[in-house]
């Protein structure tokens, strides 16, 4: 007879138990991973090309492809996957594109060199927040779930992952931030393959009567978020350029540029986790002001800071302002756009927000930083802020569209 023995546990039980996880930690998951890809590498990235003898100019030139990217690639490669409902697919062939790019950037040393690498890149990069961001927030809807609390993890990783960075990126140099964040690409695949797809049924039933993109681009809601999107998109854009070289600048070191980006995105949590509870009391235009003030209010503390130690005070406001900016963004959008378009639509705001907005005004930054210097910067940022809360306190919105019930919250 036989004896019976224990197999060994093999990691394809694990990941095949932990896709049937509850939905809010499969997508925690995600933005977790996702996030410290980007903490691994995005706050030191100007200052690498800053020590590799980049100037200012330079530096807005290759930042501007990935605004570039998320003006022209995100919603093609978005469009793709609403029209065909391949989303993981699509979310998939980004994050390998992405791991590959990511491993091969600290190869060269010049601009030119640079160049075409950043482009190939950017590609790759620019629709996975669009494309992940409509598959989770449809999750959340579909079960109930409280998207501010799922997107948290996000924050949280890359609060810890810049802070660690900050460290060990002094110990071994920055080339290995590279290295890092191309295996985090590669690793992130596996929990991309947990997300629920859309529901094409769903989509179908909600899509009735509702008109196309065009027709749904003509909401006013719709028009003037875009539009102060790209605004504060624009803002953000310049600071996450200009922000780690402006602390360098000011005195500060890779640690404390990790510590920086580590506070803001801390700072971020308790906006998401508590987004629920400030829309029963505030709509969403209320408080999408009251984000663009908090966000205006550290830009204007940036331009007068005399010590790099007061950028880690002045980034709470930020963070916190951008905590309510994204998740009421986000939930906007979702609420407006009908089932078949909402991947697309995510990638328009997107392509204003984190595209056009960025890519216009990382080129004037560049010149703005060499030529009137680094607090300068700063003030540009609060003016732009400053019109689009402008645009919110000018704009009438209809009872029905001025207080959207942001489902996902």
């Amino acid at each position: 007879m036989r004896l019976r023995t224990t197999r060994p546990l093999k990691m394809s039980w694990i990941l095949r138990g932990l896709r049937y996880q509850s939905p809010e930690l499969r997508g925690a998951l995600f933005y977790f991973f996702v996030f410290a890809i980007t903490g691994a590498y995005e706050p030191f990235l100007t200052v690498y090309l800053a020590e590799m003898g980049l100037d200012g100019k330079e530096i807005g030139v290759l930042s501007a492809f990935f605004p570039l990217m998320s003006l022209v690639a995100a919603p093609i490669f978005s469009r793709l996957a609403d029209q065909r409902g391949v989303h993981r697919a699509v979310l998939v062939i980004c994050l390998a594109g992405q791991a590959i790019g990511l491993g091969i950037l600290q190869i060269p040393k010049t601009f030119l060199g640079m160049l075409p690498l950043i482009l190939v890149y950017a590609i790759f990069r620019s629709p996975i927040q669009p494309i992940s961001d409509s598959l989770i927030v449809r999750m959340a809807i579909r079960h109930n779930l409280s998207y501010g609390k799922i997107r948290q993890w996000g924050s949280v990783s890359f609060a810890t992952v810049s802070l660690i960075s900050g460290i060990v990126w002094k110990l071994m140099g920055y080339e290995w931030m590279f290295f890092a964040a191309s295996v985090l690409s590669l690793l992130v695949i596996i929990p991309s393959l947990w997300l629920e797809p859309h529901d094409q049924e769903e989509q179908r039933k909600k899509s009735v009567g509702r008109g196309s993109m065009l027709s749904t681009m003509k909401n006013p809601l719709l028009l003037v978020l875009v539009l102060a999107t790209f605004l504060v998109g624009a803002a953000l854009g310049i600071g996450r350029t200009f922000e780690s070289v402006y602390i360098n600048y000011l005195g500060g070191n890779r640690q404390l540029i990790g510590a920086f980006y580590a506070i803001s995105a801390y700072s971020e949590i308790p906006a998401m986790v508590f987004a629920r509870w400030i829309l029963r009391r505030l709509n969403g235009k209320k408080i999408l002001i009251l984000a663009y003030t908090f966000i205006l209010l550290a830009y204007i503390g940036y331009s007068l800071a005399q010590e790099p130690e007061w950028m880690l005070l002045l980034v709470v406001l930020k963070g916190v302002g951008f905590g309510l900016f994204f998740v009421t963004t986000v939930g906007l959008i979702d609420e407006i756009a009908p089932g078949h378009w909402k991947a697309t639509a995510q990638s328009v705001v997107v392509a204003a927000g984190w595209g056009l907005g960025p890519l216009l005004a990382t080129l004037v930054g560049g010149v703005v930083f060499d030529v009137w210097g680094p607090a300068s910067v700063f003030l540009v940022n609060a003016g732009l802020v400053a019109v689009a809360i402008i645009l919110f306190l000018a704009t009438r919105f209809p009872k029905k569209e001025a207080q959207p019930e942001i489902s996902i919250q």
